[in-house]
């Protein structure tokens, strides 16, 4: 929770950590890769959860979701090899979001 509080903090909109899931739902974009680097050097890592998905597992959902925003019409560079999709600084729709993501 202290991770949550702090990306709050820095003005990042997350939701509660999931026991399962771990840290809460969130955009992953500029803003909050800056903020979480700033919580990070505060307050070290979040804690993993358990059933965590692998490295390659992540890089596959990634490649996925990626695939589907590029069907739809949105520009987004490849995700990073441990996974993780960034979304460019763009309107998407809401409906593209919940489709790929």
């Amino acid at each position: 929770m202290k991770v949550t509080q702090c990306l709050r903090d820095e003005g990042i909109e997350i939701t509660d950590p999931d026991k399962e899931k771990g840290i809460g739902e969130f955009v992953q974009d500029d803003a909050f890769t800056a903020a979480f680097k700033v919580c990070s050097e505060r307050i070290g890592d979040p804690p993993l959860p358990e059933n965590r998905a692998s490295d390659e597992e992540m890089f596959q959902e990634s490649l996925k979701a990626t695939k589907c925003l590029r069907e739809n019409g949105v520009d987004i560079a490849d995700p990073p090899p441990e996974g993780g999709v960034h979304l460019p600084d763009v309107e998407i729709p809401e409906s593209v979001l919940d489709k790929c993501l």
